[in-house]
């Protein structure tokens, strides 16, 4: 018996491989067999491929966002203003695309639908990179919570501009504003709105957490702009301010002695249209439209510091004189 074992052994060879009949640098003779080590299942041995591969994907997906915000931080900074006294300093974007009816409001609107909006998240979710959403989440919502009016935003976006600039000089309110390109986690919060409002565009202006406003002229009830236009804005901005002043209620002491807000308001309108009437730098106004564009003017007057020149009712007095049509003004504030 033990001499058939033995012959049976010469004649197949022993049950691992020899290296004597392999040819050198061959993947056999470096075979070793792993005893008592267990065979992973096919599965097991895939889902190791794609976790070594995914890095690389993922790096590659990452470089090519990055590149497209390259591209597109190079394009804003060849389209943006020349700073001056003219432009109240601005250096963002031109204020023109702000309008409602520029090619770049209209673009705006299509990029926050389906595919479109879509792909935006998904560029603005690997500009953020890994973030802790609980925390960013939280941020978001102390910023709300805690102001009356509260906007995200870009420093560079002219869109955020004009919402500011009705905010602020038309109806004189103080807003809290958070420039996402200009803070640390701004891309994040950026991110993290979108998936909350569906949009990543800016801004994103809310009046609590209840009430979004949107954008300037899209999202949310409708954009600040055409809530304006609408005669929407100044009721939803007395109700928030109510509902601030159930949580300060000596919040009023600081209104004494200043002019209403609301009426102020109104009054600038009035000579924005009277000077809609006018020509352009009054050239050839009749008497009548003289006369209806200064009685707007005096009657803003009273609304207006000593030194208007010094506050941000400053651009109505170039319309008190019809130095420039209405739509320049409102394109220069």
């Amino acid at each position: 018996m033990i001499q058939l074992a033995s012959a049976s052994l010469r004649r197949f060879g022993p049950s691992t491989p020899s290296t004597s009949f392999c040819p050198p640098n061959s993947p056999i003779a470096e075979y070793k067999p792993d005893i008592g080590v267990p065979r992973r299942s096919k599965s097991e041995r895939v889902q190791t491929v794609q976790t070594m591969e995914r890095p690389l994907l993922d790096n590659l997906v990452t470089s090519g966002v990055k590149a497209l915000q390259a591209a597109e931080l190079n394009r804003v900074k060849s389209a943006s203003e020349t700073p001056s006294e003219a432009n109240g300093n601005w250096g963002g974007e031109p204020r023109e695309w702000a309008n409602s009816n520029s090619v770049t409001q209209q673009i705006s609107v299509l990029s926050q639908m389906g595919p479109l909006a879509q792909a935006k998240q998904f560029i603005a979710d690997r500009l953020a990179g890994d973030y802790d959403r609980e925390r960013i989440s939280n941020l978001i919502d102390s910023k709300i919570n805690s102001n009356k009016i509260m906007m995200f935003s870009f420093s560079t976006c002219p869109f955020c501009l004009r919402a500011k600039q009705i905010l602020e000089e038309d109806y004189g309110e103080q807003i809290e504003v958070y420039e996402c390109d200009l803070e640390s986690d701004g891309y994040a919060v950026r991110a993290e709105l979108g998936r909350r409002t569906g949009r990543t565009s800016m801004p994103s202006t809310w009046l609590g957490p209840e009430t979004l406003l949107g954008g300037c002229n899209d999202g949310g009830l409708g954009g600040v702009a055409t809530l304006d236009k609408d005669g929407r804005l100044a009721p939803l901005l007395t109700e928030r301010r109510g509902a601030m002043g159930a949580f300060a209620p000596l919040e009023w002491l600081t209104s004494l002695g200043q002019p209403d807000q609301q009426q102020t308001v109104e009054r600038k309108k009035a000579l924005m249209a009277a000077c809609d009437e006018a020509p352009k730098n009054g050239v050839g106004a009749n008497e009548l439209v003289q006369a209806k564009v200064e009685s707007a003017a005096v009657a803003l007057e009273a609304s207006c510091p000593a030194q208007p020149s010094r506050s941000k009712l400053s651009g109505v007095w170039d319309l008190q004189y019809c130095s420039l049509d209405s739509t320049e003004i409102r394109n220069k504030e």
